[in-house]
């Protein structure tokens, strides 16, 4: 393994573990987790959007059971509605109940404190040159659910 590479996925490991740590602790008292709320500031911020589980799965890169498992927990809980979809009634809407946009609204709060607390170090610009580098490497995972490399990767590159 190469040891530039596995240090750079190490500091990714402790900055998502930062993250779900500050997220599940600030979230239990509404009985959520970190993927869940993600999920939720998704159909937050894409309100006009019409947004299918096919699109949560590509979206977050997960299968579709375990998909059906958060949406399911999420709409006990009331935090989405799963509508019919007037264009098409063989499909189904996922969207934020009243409820659940209340809760995501008053979770934005923390999360912005926790961004802060990971990334204020960082200028403007070196933020943009982080999420560009980001980028790349995250269309380079592409190949691996049928896709292909965008910057010219190999399996036997990584």
């Amino acid at each position: 393994m190469n040891k530039r590479r596995f240090e750079i996925a190490h500091r990714m490991k402790i900055i998502h573990n930062t993250f779900a740590w500050s997220g599940n602790r600030s979230l239990e008292k509404y009985g959520l987790t970190v993927t869940q709320i993600e999920l939720m500031l998704y159909l937050l911020h894409n309100p006009d959007e019409t947004i299918y589980q096919k699109e949560i799965e590509r979206t977050f890169r997960l299968s579709n059971p375990t998909v059906t498992g958060i949406l399911g927990r999420l709409e006990e809980k009331g935090m989405i509605v799963r509508q019919v979809d007037s264009r098409d009634h063989r499909y189904r809407v996922v969207v934020l109940s009243p409820k659940g946009r209340q809760v995501v609204q008053e979770m934005e709060g923390r999360l912005h404190e926790t961004e802060n607390e990971v990334f204020g170090c960082l200028t403007e610009e070196e933020t943009d040159q982080l999420l560009a580098l980001l980028d790349k490497v995250t269309a380079n995972l592409s190949w691996r659910q049928g896709g292909s490399s965008v910057c010219g990767c190999t399996e036997a590159d990584l």
